[in-house]
């Protein structure tokens, strides 16, 4: 569960440019999804199993299913804060 809390710290940090990483790590959709948070980042294919284990690959579908209503993307504060609200144990089978 640590690991789980920042891995989604850092995936904030990283989409928000909070962290100095290469422009391509997440690719982040466009605004034009009607449901969940606008953040949205795609799953890039992989061709073998250790980058199956990257950031970028293992928290896309668990960033992707955060609830948009219980999430406060302001700032990394509130982010923080927001994370404490949800039970990530629902996120483990992921």
């Amino acid at each position: 569960m640590r690991r789980l809390h920042v891995d989604l710290i850092t995936t904030y940090k990283v989409i928000f440019g909070l962290l100095d990483v290469s422009s391509n790590f997440f690719v982040v959709r466009d605004n034009s999804i009607t449901r969940g948070h606008p953040y949205k980042v795609m799953l890039e294919h992989c061709d073998n199993n250790s980058q199956k284990q990257f950031l970028s690959q293992r928290i896309a579908k668990i960033w992707i299913s955060l609830p948009a209503a219980a999430i406060d993307f302001t700032n990394l504060v509130s982010f923080k804060a927001s994370l404490q609200n949800i039970n990530l144990c629902i996120f483990t089978r992921f």
